[in-house]
């Protein structure tokens, strides 16, 4: 965007004006203004004082004369002397202006105009009121127009905005037809370097109208920003991988998705969600609980998820089936090799056989021997047996705990300890009558089925919850890496310690 005969702008500018008869008219323009200026006192003198010198040093033997002007009177120094700068909002009327009583007699009388407004260090105007019916003085009008000529050349600016200004001039060059011209092909890489995730959605946007518009232009660009692929598309999404030292290509319209995966997917990709997309491995959680604590447990055994480059999805309890469905095509598993379920089978929640359903209604202090008996005995959940269904045959493993994940925590004493512990801070007062129900209680199962009434009894705060366990969990880590004894470490689940090593093996 720098003035250049090969700038973009100058390019540009080439093609909007192709005629000769259009091109002549800035010339002349151009030869004016140049005519003009020579007559200037300050240019007669530039160029006297190097005429002067350039005498004495040549005295008889050349006798040159220069003469000064602006660039040389032709279209294509025109065209590359073009520069491009960003316009002001609004300008500043500061105190020691001349005109700053003018420009405050502008915003008494226009109270109610969100286009002035005064402050300690002067009155500030937006640049739009030029142009609108809001009457002002001829001098105050040219002195704000005058500011705003005194802005950031392009190299003050940030990267990413100096980059969508390129990206304009070229779209705005290849919206222009040409002869023999029928298609345009638009390659960008990372358009969204510089940008914060507002200005990538615009930028998303306008690359998709673009795209979608009548000027025969596709666009193509590569990306790493999970906020462009949530918005993208899942038609448009090609995943490029490597496969024993080749680059392959994933078009996610071509994998296992059904029409309806495609909408919930469409709907359902969030940034967050999209990250997994980047990932070596992927493991889909079904809620909150298991989103905060797993990243936690995974440090405990020293394979922590960022260090392997390993997502974690939380599906907030929702369908696994269109993310099934889009990592199970033959191309898809070689691309996502590593990608884990972690879920509960969600056991005596079937209503319709009551010798094992646990009604919801059951709070800590109702535990008692049926349960337990019903817990052990029960069948997993008709969801759970369609998970394992969808899986069957798929790179995709499983791995399961018996009920939930606040059931299988409770299978420990340590952890018993630590859970309890938690709860007391979220819920000072019940939490202590917990801690009186959990004494009288004499095996492990009968604990961990308490703690996990309790905390099925206070879903709405199972989140809180978890974060307070995750910050004893943490702190133990911590006293641990100081060499500071620990006593009743969390342990991890058998079943989510599969979990994250079938996400982290090499």
């Amino acid at each position: 965007m720098k003035p250049s005969r090969n700038s973009k702008l100058a390019q540009l500018l080439r093609n909007i004006v192709p005629e000769e008869s259009e091109r002549d008219e800035l010339v002349k323009l151009l030869q004016s203004a140049n005519s003009n200026i020579l007559e200037k006192e300050q240019l007669i003198k530039a160029r006297d004082a190097v005429n002067q010198n350039l005498s004495r040093i040549e005295q008889e033997v050349l006798q040159q004369q220069i003469d000064i002007g602006l660039v040389e009177p032709r279209f294509d120094s025109i065209a590359g002397s073009l520069r491009a700068w960003v316009k002001p909002k609004w300008v500043l009327i500061s105190e020691d202006d001349p005109l700053v009583k003018k420009a405050k007699d502008l915003a008494l009388a226009n109270k109610d105009c969100h286009s002035i407004h005064t402050s300690e260090a002067g009155v500030h105007i937006d640049l739009s009121i030029i142009n609108s019916k809001t009457a002002i003085d001829e001098e105050l009008k040219n002195r704000v127009l005058e500011i705003s000529r005194h802005t950031f050349e392009l190299y003050q600016n940030g990267l990413g905005y100096n980059n969508l200004l390129f990206m304009s001039a070229v779209l705005g060059d290849m919206s222009i037809k040409k002869p023999g011209v029928f298609q345009n092909l638009l390659l960008i890489e990372e358009p969204e370097a510089h940008l914060h995730p507002q200005l990538q959605e615009l930028v998303q946007r306008f690359l998709m109208d673009t795209g979608k518009g009548g000027e025969n232009i596709q666009v193509i660009y590569t990306s790493h920003s999970p906020t462009l692929v949530s918005k993208v598309g899942i038609e448009n999404v090609n995943l490029l991988y490597e496969v024993n030292h080749q680059k392959r290509s994933l078009p996610l319209a071509s994998t296992k998705l059904e029409d309806s995966d495609k909408a919930y997917l469409e709907k359902y990709l969030d940034v967050t969600k999209s990250q997994m997309f980047f990932a070596k491995g992927v493991l889909f959680v079904e809620g909150i609980c298991e989103a905060l604590i797993i990243p936690e447990l995974a440090k405990i055994i020293n394979r922590p998820l960022d260090k392997y480059a390993v997502e974690i999805v939380n599906l907030n309890s929702v369908a696994f089936k269109p993310f099934v469905n889009l990592f199970t095509s033959q191309t898809a598993v070689q691309c996502f090799e590593k990608i884990a379920i972690i879920t509960d089978d969600d056991r005596c929640t079937d209503k319709a056989d009551m010798n094992t359903y646990i009604s919801k209604d059951i709070d800590y202090d109702g535990i008692s021997a049926d349960i337990l008996d019903k817990l052990s005995k029960g069948k997993p959940s008709g969801r759970y047996t369609e998970i394992l269904k969808l899986c069957e045959n798929t790179s995709i493993k499983t791995f399961c705990a018996i009920k939930t994940l606040e059931y299988a925590l409770g299978f420990c004493e340590s952890n018993i300890f630590v859970l309890e512990s938690a709860i007391k801070e979220e819920f000072p007062i019940v939490g202590k009558s917990l801690s009186e129900k959990l004494s009288s209680l004499e095996t492990i199962d009968e604990k961990a089925a308490c703690i996990w009434l309790f905390i099925r009894y206070r879903d709405n705060s199972k989140g809180a919850l978890a974060q307070r366990l995750c910050n004893k969990i943490r702190k133990q880590r911590e006293n641990i890496s100081k060499g500071i004894a620990v006593e009743n470490a969390f342990e991890v689940p058998e079943y989510i310690k599969r979990a994250i090593f079938a996400v982290t093996e090499k």
